[in-house]
């Protein structure tokens, strides 16, 4: 959250570009530096490095693919996020050969006997986790020679700030006099100017993303633990194979909403992968505790669901608001202040009661359809007006 606040501070006075090579450089050596820790300090200094990195780099990304695209951004952002989610689909498979493929039940059971066999000299398990690690550091040093080689030979230069107005600033100016509209194109301040309209406006995108994300973070988060504690008592490896299953529906359901952004109306993709969350979170609620494929085909629900809510969403209201540095960084603070809370609760409840997860996940689609009801309504009023 301090890292995204900060970016949308920041950016406005210093190369958004260059910066953005930083911090993902940053998060590169972090990586590499995180199995490696010698004490539990090092290990938590590292994670709020690459926290505060993540959340400015998330800023810094989002504003410029907003920024260079525009009203064209929908196919865009969908490809990025797209990308965002067959990375996020190799971390299970990453790590899954590097977890215990036992089960509670398996260890409790065979702990005498693996405590009175293991050689002394043999080498604990956890030290095999730098080779995850490592994977992804590389991957990480990928991109940073890719955005280096985008700064040193395609410099981007953001466009004045008249070049980069929202569907309805535009036409509001179109109802403003000579003289007053020579005034509107002055450059505005860094954090532009609001409004009771666009403060609404914002104020139920905060909500939006704060209780999405909270829901997507969590049950990412959270999903194995579910397996794991459930009546199914998955092991660590078979939970994680299960994750696999959900972010690689992630993945394909946001390559499906890069055709699909061309076909159908944004509101439509909104509301398809809401009923996807629905159904997903009901069959968690009721069946999935108990049956393996029932708990499957909630996570592989929950994967097309997530897939393309955030970047469908963030096309959507683009066109009503402006993504500035600020804008930007107050909706990524919300989204990672609630999922920085949800754990806290889900994680005291989940080992004695993991269909918690489930109820979190309602409370947040309460709120997302309270938000995007109202911000659907406040446009269609809006849009009428123009009319």
């Amino acid at each position: 959250m301090v890292g995204a606040l900060s970016g949308g501070v920041i950016f406005n006075y210093v190369n958004r570009q260059f910066a953005a090579l930083c911090l993902l450089a940053t998060m590169g050596v972090m990586m590499f530096l995180t199995p490696h820790c010698p004490n539990m300090g090092l290990y938590f200094a590292t994670a709020g490095i690459m926290g505060f990195c993540c959340g400015s780099y998330d800023t810094a990304q989002f504003v410029w693919m907003m920024e260079m695209m525009q009203e064209k951004c929908p196919p865009y952002v969908m490809s990025q996020h797209f990308f965002y989610a067959l990375g996020t689909s190799l971390s299970g498979l990453i790590m899954a050969p590097f977890l215990d493929e036992e089960t509670e039940d398996d260890e409790s059971s065979n702990s005498t006997t693996t405590t009175t066999t293991m050689a002394p000299d043999d080498e604990p398990d956890y030290d095999k986790l730098f080779i995850p690690y490592t994977i992804v550091g590389f991957m990480i040093a990928v991109g940073v020679a890719y955005e280096l080689i985008l700064f040193l030979f395609v410099r981007y230069y953001p466009p004045p700030p008249e070049e980069n107005k929202s569907e309805d600033t535009e036409k509001s100016n179109t109802t403003i006099e000579d003289g007053s509209s020579a005034e509107a194109l002055e450059p505005s301040h860094p954090f532009g100017v609001w409004t009771w309209s666009k403060l609404r406006m914002i104020v139920l995108c905060c909500c939006f993303y704060g209780a999405y994300q909270g829901m997507e973070m969590c049950t990412f988060q959270f999903f194995p633990k579910f397996g794991q504690n459930s009546d199914l008592k998955m092991s660590e490896s078979d939970s994680s194979y299960a994750l696999t299953g959900m972010t690689s529906a992630f993945a394909v359901g946001r390559a499906i909403a890069i055709v699909a952004v061309f076909k159908m109306p944004l509101q439509i993709i909104i509301c398809v992968n809401i009923v996807f969350v629905v159904v997903a979170n009901t069959l968690l609620v009721t069946l999935a505790n108990t049956s393996l494929p029932v708990l499957w085909t909630s996570s592989i629900l929950f994967g097309f669901g997530f897939s393309s809510l955030y970047p469908a969403f963030s096309a959507y209201i683009e066109r009503y608001i402006t993504f500035t540095n600020f804008i930007t960084a107050l909706m990524i603070v919300c989204g990672s202040g609630v999922a920085s809370i949800y754990p806290l609760v889900v994680g005291n409840f989940i080992e004695e009661n993991p269909i918690v997860l489930s109820y979190t996940s309602f409370f947040s689609i309460f709120f997302m359809l309270l938000a995007f009801g109202s911000l659907s309504y406040i446009t269609l009023k809006n849009k009428t007006r123009h009319q």
